[in-house]
C-alpha cells in the first residue's frame, strides 16, 4: 500500500517529467534544426599621420633687398593629413618676420602670402596659415609660399649676408 507522502512524491515527480518534456517540444520542435550563434568582433587601428614636405626655390636665395618686390616665390610644399579632426598648417619666424644681419643688426620686415591668399607677417609665435576643419583624408600639393618686401636705400644697408628662417608646422586638431 501507499501512504500518503509516497503518492504526494510521485505526483510531483510525474508532474515535473511532464512538463519539462512539454517544454522540450515547444523549443525545438520535432524535424527543426538546432543552432548556435556568436559575434566575432573584428577591430584595427591607423595611426594618425601628418606630413609635410618642402622644396625650396632658388628665388628664396637671391632676394634683391634694394628694390620692392611683391610675391617672390620661396618654396612650394606638399601637406598631408588623415587626422579624423582636421589639422592646422602654422608658420612662424625665427627673426620676428624680419630678414636680419646678424652682424650689424639690419634687418627689413617682410610679409608672407600662403597659397596666394592674405599678406601676413610673421613673427615668432606660430601663426595659423591653413585650417582644414574636418576629418576627410588631405593631400594638399603645390601650396606655395611667396613674400613682399619694401626697398631700402642702399645707403641706409650695410653689407653682408641677410637672413630669416620660416618654421613651418602641420600638426592634428
Amino acid at each position: 500500500m501507499f501512504n500518503k507522502k509516497s503518492d504526494i512524491k510521485f505526483k510531483k515527480v510525474g508532474k515535473m517529467i511532464s512538463f519539462s518534456m512539454l517544454s522540450g517540444l515547444l523549443v525545438s520542435p520535432i524535424g527543426a534544426s538546432v543552432n548556435s550563434s556568436v559575434n566575432l568582433a573584428l577591430k584595427a587601428v591607423i595611426q594618425e599621420k601628418v606630413s609635410l614636405s618642402l622644396a625650396n626655390i632658388n628665388s628664396a636665395n637671391q632676394i634683391n633687398l634694394n628694390i620692392s618686390q611683391n610675391d617672390i616665390p620661396v618654396a612650394r610644399f606638399v601637406e598631408f593629413s588623415n587626422s579624423s579632426q582636421g589639422y592646422l598648417l602654422k608658420a612662424r619666424s625665427e627673426n620676428d618676420g624680419k630678414i636680419k644681419n646678424f652682424t650689424n643688426n639690419n634687418f627689413i620686415p617682410y610679409y608672407i602670402r600662403f597659397n596666394g591668399g592674405h599678406e601676413l607677417q610673421l613673427s615668432e609665435l606660430d601663426q595659423v596659415l591653413n585650417e582644414q576643419q574636418n576629418g576627410d583624408l588631405r593631400q594638399a600639393a603645390n601650396r606655395s609660399i611667396t613674400i613682399s618686401h619694401q626697398a631700402v636705400a642702399s645707403a641706409n644697408l650695410k653689407s653682408g649676408s641677410y637672413e630669416d628662417i620660416i618654421i613651418l608646422t602641420v600638426e592634428s586638431k
